[in-house]
């Protein structure tokens, strides 16, 4: 006689479902978990035929033990999992990882996650993760490296050259300094409301130079030189004060002595 279950599985998370066969054939013998329609339709048919069990038992076996079952976990195991995954873009790294070893590496990231989160914030930019070959005990060190890897990447992307061309200098109680970083252009843009921010690209470029005039943090001018390939000399593109105003007499006058020195 064949055994019917009344089980409501796709209300079950998925690791929970895939053990559903197993422990089925466990508790009760023979087991199939998907029938067509018209196998349904021959079931109930032939009720009479047909013993219907109380899966009380075998609800309780889903979500009792952690390693019952290769590759499925307890509830309390999958919320750590549900947890991370929510606040993590991950899954392309753990499709290939059974159910019990994934929530031994979640479990891990999550504890190394409350210690250093910009680590495990790395896990996003990671195109792919083979943990098999990385070793569980090894995942901080992993982690360190990318991180150290990726700060690179953001210094190089964010430095628009390697170092400045017009040394800092203090003229008339005013401080000269070149602007060569975003953060940097982007500081600039803040304080005195102007598009210095966009100049990225003409400073990668070597099309115009930036330069900070500071009497003080707030009190500045910003100045871009371009170079003049027939005079090889170099000119004043723009001096632009607060929200591209002019400047005062002392700001201009810091800049005349300025454009001679770096033209001698």
């Amino acid at each position: 006689m064949e055994k019917t279950f009344r089980l409501p599985i796709e209300n079950y998370p998925n690791y929970a479902r895939a053990a559903v066969p197993m422990l089925a054939h466990e508790y009760y013998g023979s087991f199939k978990h998907k029938y067509s329609q018209k196998r349904l339709d021959t079931i109930s048919s032939i009720n009479k035929k047909t013993k219907s069990y109380d899966l009380n038992s075998l609800n309780e076996a889903l979500y009792a033990q952690a390693d019952y079952y290769k590759g499925n976990l307890t509830l309390s195991h999958q919320k750590i999992i549900d947890d991370f995954m929510s606040k993590h873009r991950v899954n392309r790294h753990f499709l290939h990882l059974p159910g019990e070893e994934k929530f031994k590496i979640i479990k891990k990231l999550s504890t190394l996650e409350k210690q250093r989160p910009e680590l495990i914030n790395m896990i996003e930019h990671i195109a792919f993760i083979d943990f098999n070959k990385i070793g569980i005990d090894n995942l901080e060190g992993y982690f360190e490296l990318e991180y150290k890897k990726y700060q690179e990447k953001l210094t190089k992307r964010n430095q628009f050259k390697q170092s400045v061309d017009f040394e800092s200098r203090v003229i008339n109680d005013i401080e000269i300094i070149e602007l060569f970083t975003q953060d940097q252009l982007n500081d600039e843009s803040s304080v005195l409301k102007h598009c210095v921010n966009g100049y990225g690209e003409r400073i990668r470029r070597r099309i115009s130079y930036i330069l900070s005039f500071r009497k003080s943090i707030n009190n500045r001018a910003t100045l871009e030189l371009c170079f003049d390939k027939d005079s090889k000399k170099w000119r004043m593109a723009q001096f632009r004060g607060l929200r591209n105003t002019n400047p005062d007499q002392q700001m201009h006058d810091a800049l005349d002595i300025f454009m001679k020195q770096i033209n001698e």
